[in-house]
């Protein structure tokens, strides 16, 4: 295993590796990436991953041109729009693929979700490489996903030959996921641009999805199974401020016997009493854009010295949608008042 930061990267040295996976930073998450027309290493991603084969693989584009090259024609009107205010940036679109994308990354889909990163390294090793990549989120699936070189280190250790390090990703969590149909765009799965940033490009309706119904066809990536998830049990509180902190301090109570409690919280929660020996506190920040860098670094953090981790969640609307996605679906359990 080799690590190269981001300061001393050269492209073209990076696009030697790529006859493998490499994983790379991006401003969501860490990234594993592969070549969409090296099967081989797709198929070596998917083992690294240990991915379900119907969960469709994202793929990440360096310009207009790379993406014409993949998806049909005419792009949705609705999407040129939101490319010219997002692109580069946080937003996956769903567009109809053409046949140069393999079945195995669409999962048999007629779709293939597509997006540009805005990390300027990024885009400059997939130009130089000269194809499109694979990009899922550089973790074992199910796991929390990387927001660091180091948590891309923690679950495959030198199994990846090349990992670039570029610090902290700067969002902290996924993408958003859009897709089109009968004129509307449908958030499919919420990330670093909200709903409200979307509304307020778009000339049509929004919608957001609700999975009710977890075994329907997943149309793109992150939406069918349990995804984010410590191994230690999660349990989300919901609510007001003060119901989610008399939510975790009876259940600290009324479980003397659990030795070890993790409580991820935010600032907007103040415990109020002495934290004992028992209790390790993780305080994911004083806003929702702070608490998405965050997340997943604290459920990483407490996943390593606690029994059980008790997750404070935060008021739905803008940033908070995504964040609650994320620990909704990572949730062993849910706390409603």
């Amino acid at each position: 295993m080799k690590i190269v930061s981001t300061k001393e990267l050269d492209a073209d040295f990076v696009v030697r590796f790529f006859d493998d996976v490499v994983a790379v930073p991006t401003e969501t998450v860490y990234g594993l990436a592969a070549s969409i027309y090296n099967p081989r290493a797709v198929e070596r991603l998917l083992k690294l991953k240990r991915r379900p084969a119907d969960n469709p693989l994202p793929v990440a584009v360096s310009s207009y041109r790379m993406l014409k090259e993949i998806v049909k024609e005419p792009i949705p009107e609705e999407y040129r729009r939101l490319m010219d205010m997002f692109w580069p940036g946080p937003l996956t679109l769903l567009f109809r693929s053409k046949d140069c994308v393999s079945s195995v990354i669409r999962s048999g889909l007629e779709s293939v979700a597509v997006r540009m990163p805005k990390s300027k390294h990024l885009l400059e090793i997939i130009e130089r490489l000269g194809a499109p990549v694979v990009l899922p989120s550089a973790n074992i699936s199910g796991r929390p996903s990387p927001t660091t070189a180091g948590h891309v280190v923690e679950d495959f250790g030198d199994e990846v030959k090349l990992i670039i390090d570029g610090g902290p990703c700067p969002i902290g969590l996924e993408s958003t996921v859009v897709s089109y149909a009968d004129g509307g765009l449908q958030i499919l799965r919420p990330g670093g641009i909200t709903v409200e940033d979307i509304e307020s490009v778009a000339n049509c309706k929004v919608f957001v999805r609700n999975r009710a119904n977890d075994e329907e066809t997943e149309l793109s990536p992150g939406q069918k199974y349990k995804h984010y998830s410590p191994r230690s049990p999660l349990i989300l509180f919901k609510g007001q401020p003060e119901e989610v902190k008399s939510g975790i301090l009876e259940y600290i109570r009324a479980n003397p016997d659990v030795s070890r409690i993790g409580v991820a919280l935010h600032s907007g929660i103040d415990l109020g009493v002495p934290v004992d020996g028992r209790i390790s506190v993780f305080n994911m920040g004083s806003d929702r854009r702070e608490v998405c860098r965050n997340l997943f670094e604290g459920l990483r953090s407490l996943d390593k010295i606690s029994s059980v981790i008790l997750a404070a969640g935060v008021d739905y609307g803008e940033e908070g949608d995504a964040i609650m996605n994320r620990l909704e679906k990572a949730a062993d359990s849910i706390v409603e008042p």
